[in-house]
């Protein structure tokens, strides 16, 4: 291998290890939804008959969360 080969192709891994080390994923804060609006989603994906009746899983800042219809027709969202 002659040294410009040897020169290109370090010169191509430090470039690419460059621009992987820019991607980053934007704040938390700009992938989550209202509650509200995250259980509507989600009870829209299954038929009323048995969305109804679902325990729904909420994305919070920390940690999923449990949104549980209780039978009375209320429903709670826990801190």
């Amino acid at each position: 291998m002659t040294l410009a080969r040897v020169c290109i192709l370090l010169a191509s891994v430090f470039a690419l290890a460059a621009a992987a080390g820019n991607d980053t994923m934007a704040p938390l804060s700009k992938y989550l939804m209202s509650p509200q609006a995250e259980v509507a989603l989600a009870r829209s994906a299954a038929p009323a008959s048995i969305s109804k009746h679902a325990t729904v899983m909420i994305l919070g800042t920390q940690r999923f969360s449990k949104l549980i219809r209780r039978s009375t027709g209320t429903s709670a969202v826990p801190d």
